[in-house]
């Protein structure tokens, strides 16, 4: 099971690489003491060198769309540790956050609006990411998605 989680996830994770020309991060599963808190499924490094996943997450039945989505949204920070340095300019951690804090800083929006971008792109559907961030949040990753897509993704 682990082994399927593995090759599925680097899949995922250097086709996203090759879209945005970056290079493939280490990959690592990690435990969830790793992590800032306990419900983040996945991380970054600040530079972009590898990519940790939450053996919780890793272990969970989670679907192939789901995992797309997720992995999507960090090889997105891998890109930012070269390309998007200044959304980081005054990044926090989840620590302490609401979920709407955290995920309107600009990294989370770019992020976010990346994954929209390919999910509506290999799989022909749009997340319905209003249902976790409300309404106003998810109008900033879409707008953002839509001119990622305009970028030609």
């Amino acid at each position: 099971m682990m082994n399927d989680f593995i090759k599925e996830a680097h899949k995922i994770i250097h086709a996203n690489c090759q879209a945005l020309s970056v290079p493939v991060p280490n990959v690592r599963i990690a435990e969830p003491s790793d992590f800032a808190a306990s419900t983040i499924q996945s991380a970054v490094s600040k530079d972009g060198k590898e990519l940790l996943i939450n053996r919780t997450f890793a272990e969970s039945k989670t679907s192939e769309l789901f995992l797309w989505m997720v992995l999507s949204h960090e090889c997105r920070h891998v890109w930012q540790a070269t390309n998007g340095r200044e959304m980081f300019e005054h990044y926090k951690q989840s620590n302490g956050l609401s979920v709407f804090e955290y995920n309107a800083q600009p990294a989370e929006v770019d992020a976010w609006g990346w994954a929209v971008a390919v999910m509506s792109k290999i799989f022909g559907i749009r997340p319905t990411l209003e249902e976790n961030f409300g309404a106003e949040l998810w109008n900033r990753i879409d707008k953002r998605a839509r001119e990622i897509c305009s970028e030609d993704l």
